[in-house]
């Protein structure tokens, strides 16, 4: 037998007895994000591969982790999509994880919801100082969201008006959810006529 035809025949047999959990751990998280056709079959294998790369590159377990809270939340399993965005944000502290982990707490508002999302905030607004300022108003806005939910519409005015320009920006992510949570900030702050301003674009969108 030819050399070359040898080695190959000896590459297949390694490979036809490669443990299948093997060569699982080296597929991209691209091959894993499209080969599963349901959401919890995609669920489970995006977190084994996360698991399988949580201490040797705990970037890519991070993201995979992140996709997999995205395809609870999207089925709307909202309480497992904030476990496991906690466990992303605690394995690579990325700022796809830690927005959507703020956006689902402050929708929650359950127990420490609140607090925790401050603490995530706070944390997103140190991050974003060294990566675009329209993050920084982002961080910022949810912020001052914050503050309106905790009963503060005064300090969350001060936010809002100090950001909404770059909150603002036609065809942005979130314009239109920044423009109704500014609009919900002045009707707290008991400006109606200003809440009503801003709310009639909304209402005329929707229609």
């Amino acid at each position: 037998m030819p050399r070359s035809l040898a080695l190959a025949a000896a590459l297949a047999a390694v490979l036809a007895f490669t443990p299948a959990a093997a060569r699982a751990a080296d597929l991209p998280i691209d091959t894993v994000l499209v080969r599963h056709a349901t959401p919890a079959g995609l669920r489970a294998a995006l977190v084994a591969w996360a698991d399988e790369r949580s201490a040797t590159d705990p970037e890519a377990s991070g993201e995979a982790l992140y996709w997999a809270g995205e395809s609870w939340f999207r089925s709307d399993v909202r309480d497992s999509a904030i476990l496991v965005w906690e466990r992303a944000w605690a394995r690579r502290r990325g700022g796809a994880e830690g927005d959507a982990l703020i956006e689902a707490r402050l929708a929650r508002r359950a127990s420490d919801d609140l607090e925790r999302a401050r603490t995530l905030i706070l944390a997103r607004i140190e991050q974003a100082k060294v990566v675009s300022e329209v993050d920084l108003a982002y961080a910022y806005g949810r912020l001052a969201w914050w503050h309106v939910l905790a009963g503060h519409p005064d300090s969350a005015a001060v936010l809002f008006a100090r950001h909404e320009r770059r909150l603002l920006v036609p065809d942005y992510p979130m314009e239109w959810t920044w423009r109704w949570r500014i609009a919900r900030a002045e009707a707290a702050n008991d400006n109606r006529m200003e809440a009503l301003q801003r709310l009639v674009p909304i209402a005329a969108r929707s229609n």
